[in-house]
C-alpha cells in the first residue's frame, strides 16, 4: 500500500480575521558554494596546513585540499545560517499589502511579478564555468588569478539562484514583498499570493 508523499514548503499562511498571513523563511544557498570559496579559503588552509607540518608534499596537498572543504562548509553553513534563522512576515488583506508598518493600498497596486537579481522579470539562465582544481599545490596556486574568475562567475550565479524576490508595482515603484528566494520557492508563493488577491479582489 503506498503512502502520501509530504509535500514541502518555505513558507506557511494563517488567518486572521478577513487577512492572510504570510510567513517564510529565505532560500539558503546551495552546498555548491562550499567548492566555490576555493580562493577565499586557498590561502587560509595553506596556512593551517604549513602549521600542521604534513609529512611529504602529497600529504599535504591532500590536507590542503580537505582543510579547503572543510572551511568552505563551515563558512556556507554560518551565512546560511544567518539567512534563514529569522521569519520573514507580510499580510495580505482586503485593502492592499502589508509590509512591516507599511500598508500598500490595492488602489495603487497595478501587477504583481517575480523578479531575478538582476531586475528582470522573468526567469534568467546565467551561464558558469566549472571550477577545476590543478594535480599540484604549486600548480594550483600559479592559477589564482583563473580561479578567481571562475570562482567569482560561480558565486555570483548561487547567490543569484537564491535570490528571486515576488514583487508588486505600486504606483510607478517595484516593492519587494518577499525576496531571498530560489525560483521554485517564488512561484510557488508567488501562485498563492496571486490566488488569495485575485479571491478578495473579486468579493469586493
Amino acid at each position: 500500500m503506498s503512502s502520501a508523499v509530504q509535500a514541502k514548503y518555505n513558507f506557511t499562511t494563517h488567518k486572521e480575521g478577513n487577512d492572510t498571513v504570510f510567513q517564510y523563511k529565505k532560500t539558503p544557498f546551495s552546498y555548491k558554494l562550499t567548492f566555490s570559496l576555493a580562493l577565499i579559503t586557498a590561502i587560509p588552509a595553506i596556512i593551517i596546513v604549513f602549521m600542521l607540518e604534513p609529512s611529504s608534499v602529497v600529504s599535504g596537498f591532500i590536507l590542503w585540499f580537505v582543510v579547503m572543504i572543510i572551511l568552505g562548509l563551515v563558512i556556507t553553513f554560518v551565512i546560511n545560517f544567518l539567512r534563514t534563522r529569522n521569519t520573514n512576515t507580510f499580510r495580505v488583506t482586503t485593502k492592499g499589502i502589508i509590509i512591516g508598518r507599511k500598508t500598500y493600498d490595492n488602489d495603487h497596486i497595478h501587477s504583481y511579478f517575480i523578479q531575478d537579481t538582476y531586475g528582470n522579470e522573468s526567469e534568467m539562465v546565467v551561464s558558469t564555468t566549472v571550477i577545476g582544481y590543478s594535480p599540484s599545490l604549486v600548480g594550483a596556486m600559479s592559477q589564482t588569478t583563473n580561479l578567481a574568475k571562475q570562482s567569482g562567475r560561480e558565486i555570483r550565479k548561487i547567490v543569484a539562484d537564491s535570490n528571486y524576490k515576488i514583487c508588486m508595482r505600486y504606483g510607478t515603484k517595484n516593492i519587494a514583498i518577499a525576496k531571498g528566494l530560489g525560483l521554485n520557492e517564488a512561484e510557488v508563493l508567488f501562485d498563492k499570493v496571486k490566488d488569495i488577491v485575485l479571491g478578495k479582489t473579486n468579493n469586493q
